[in-house]
């Protein structure tokens, strides 16, 4: 009987759910268009976004968004910014699309790439590049005001997953461990 007691508490250590994994989805590349009424172009862009690879939703239409934790904003001449409002990591990986949305406002700026095809937004991918194209729709509001983007080349989209243990797994672990070895001390009486 100990031992059964013993085994069912190792099963179950090791059937809890781990806690989400971070991941950071980046895009870059040369962007026209205005930032607070401001205009610019073709200037060097990057915008990353943070969320974790448990946060990676279906919208039932075969797009899967991801909701960023936090996000940063980088183009060439202007002050470092974030976006407000929801904004998203975004694929169909149907088509082979992914890229950066307000979902809520049908906005942002995607790119195809085969590459897309069957990504689930939770794990490291590229970058890859925009060899299918670059679709940009909408506004999209900052810190620093509304981003207006024109047009987009040499666009590049990839995510990165963090390597590091999660504190979960490692807590994980530990009650494993000492499970087998209460288990041990206790079996032998």
């Amino acid at each position: 009987m100990k031992v059964f007691i013993c085994w069912s508490f190792m099963v179950l250590c090791l059937t809890l759910p781990l806690a989400a994994g971070s991941i950071t989805y980046t895009m870059t590349g040369d962007i026209s268009g205005s930032l607070n009424g401001v205009d610019f172009s073709n200037a060097a862009f990057t915008f990353v976004l943070d969320g974790t690879t448990a946060g990676v939703a279906s919208d039932g239409a075969g797009d899967l968004i991801n909701e960023a934790t936090s996000n940063s904003i980088s183009i060439v001449g202007f002050a470092s910014d974030e976006f407000t409002g929801g904004i998203d990591a975004y694929a169909t990986p149907l088509l082979g699309d992914a890229g950066i949305v307000n979902s809520t406002e049908s906005a942002g700026i995607v790119i195809a790439n085969p590459g897309f095809v069957g990504w689930n937004l939770a794990t490291s991918l590229g970058p890859l590049d925009a060899s299918g194209g670059a679709s940009i729709e909408g506004t999209l509001d900052t810190t620093l005001g509304v981003l207006a983007i024109t047009d987009a080349t040499n666009v590049s989209f990839g995510a990165s997953t963090a390597a590091v243990p999660e504190p979960a797994s490692v807590e994980l672990v530990a009650l494993s461990l000492l499970g087998i070895a209460l288990c041990r001390r206790w079996v032998r009486g």
